[in-house]
């Protein structure tokens, strides 16, 4: 599932295993610092190294105003003619900061407080495990997963915006009319080699909200797969509103986990992210 420098967005995106890549990594990412440039700009438009369409340029001035953001969405694989899988999600966020959890078999949680991403999961045998990895431009939508999403719109997209174009184009059929109403763009590299979200897929497309300018859909083809293989990410409910500190930590019983340091060459054990771990709730 995984590159060789990290996880690929198709499998991170899946329902079959996402963050399993993430998870089995312990050598750190290299590459080129792609997006790695904060975004500036006036009150009109962004400032980019790469020519982007007005009407993305203009979403994305929107798409700075987010701040405190409730998710409620899925992640769905479809593998040629079978029934889609579907993993659901939740994510709060006040960015940089944002926790996501994923319902799944494997019950993750991870958070970060915009230096390092704390990935928690419960094991087969019930021990919880810890991972640590610092968050760069080159493993940004990686290693933050669906929740960068919203912490990149933070930025004006910052993290994309040098290195991916965001050319103008139709609405998948496969979406349907409820989403006629979104600004649909195919996202295609800018840069070589191109940035880590593209690695491994072709046809790659998102649906921007037109009235907050954050992406609500994120699909797209892997690359190399014998039956065709598309991966999507839906954003099905956004609420902006209040976010609490304690809704952006990991739960109580984190502080118990095993913690490793995930950049090491040796996972080398580190202790529990304290900042980031709920107090326990007393009966």
């Amino acid at each position: 599932m995984g590159t060789r420098n990290g996880i690929r967005l198709g499998a991170a995106l899946a329902a079959l295993g996402a963050g399993a890549g993430l998870w089995a990594q312990t050598k750190p990412a290299t590459g080129p610092a792609t997006g790695s440039r904060p975004a500036t700009a006036t009150a009109s438009a962004p400032a980019v190294r790469i020519a982007q369409p007005k009407a993305f340029l203009d979403l994305a001035i929107k798409a700075r105003k987010t701040r405190d953001v409730y998710v409620k969405g899925a992640g769905i694989v479809h593998v040629g003619k079978d029934k889609p899988k579907q993993i659901e999600f939740e994510i709060w966020a006040r960015p940089p900061a944002a926790r996501q959890r994923l319902f799944a078999a494997f019950d993750e949680v991870r958070a970060t407080d915009g230096k390092y991403v704390y990935t928690l999961r419960k094991s087969a045998n019930g021990q919880y495990q810890g991972r640590r990895r610092k968050l760069t431009p080159v493993n940004y939508y990686h290693a933050l997963d669906r929740a960068a999403v919203i912490c990149d719109a933070a930025t004006g997209y910052a993290n994309l915006i040098d290195s991916v174009r965001f050319d103008v184009d139709e609405r998948l059929p496969i979406f349907g009319k409820a989403y006629a109403n979104m600004a649909w763009f195919r996202l295609a590299p800018a840069t070589k080699p191109p940035h880590h979200l593209l690695v491994g897929t072709k046809n790659t497309q998102v649906a921007i909200y037109p009235k907050d300018g954050v992406i609500r859909i994120l699909t797209a083809e892997l690359a190399d797969r014998k039956v065709r293989t598309r991966t999507t990410v839906m954003f099905k409910a956004v609420s902006h509103g209040k976010i609490s500190d304690e809704n952006l930590k990991l739960p109580a019983v984190a502080a118990q986990a095993k913690w490793i340091d995930a950049d090491s060459a040796d996972g080398r054990a580190i202790g529990p992210p304290t900042h980031l771990i709920a107090p326990a709730k007393t009966k």
